[in-house]
């Protein structure tokens, strides 16, 4: 897995499954989160994506905002993303600014999926 990697798409039938290589998020590491989740969605059309954040330890409020950007283009289209193993700092700060009234949360992808 090359060191610049931001997600890896797990298969699976009922979701698009992808997880989080990196640890902290910064400017650079948002935009290609963003680009990769909307390649990821546009060739998932219908499926809910589950996004692992399980290594993630640090994510700036840039990287929120893009997940509520994400989150929000597929309600637009009928669809689901769910937030899964989210740190407790990070859901601290999503509770902190109600972010996390915005989505779906499970701590594990198989709870997520049942």
């Amino acid at each position: 897995m090359p060191a610049d990697q931001i997600l890896n798409v797990v298969p699976n039938e009922k979701a698009v499954v992808a997880v989080v290589q990196c640890r902290e998020f910064d400017h650079t590491k948002t935009e290609k989160l963003k680009e990769h989740l909307k390649t990821i969605a546009a060739d998932s059309t219908g499926q809910p994506v589950l996004l692992d954040l399980s290594k993630v330890e640090f994510m700036a409020s840039a990287t929120l905002g893009a997940l509520v950007q994400l989150k929000n283009a597929l309600s637009s289209d009928g669809r689901r993303m769910v937030l899964v193993g989210v740190a407790p700092e990070i859901l601290k700060v999503m509770e902190f600014s109600a972010l996390h009234n915005l989505f779906e949360i499970h701590d594990t992808v198989e709870n997520a999926l049942s």
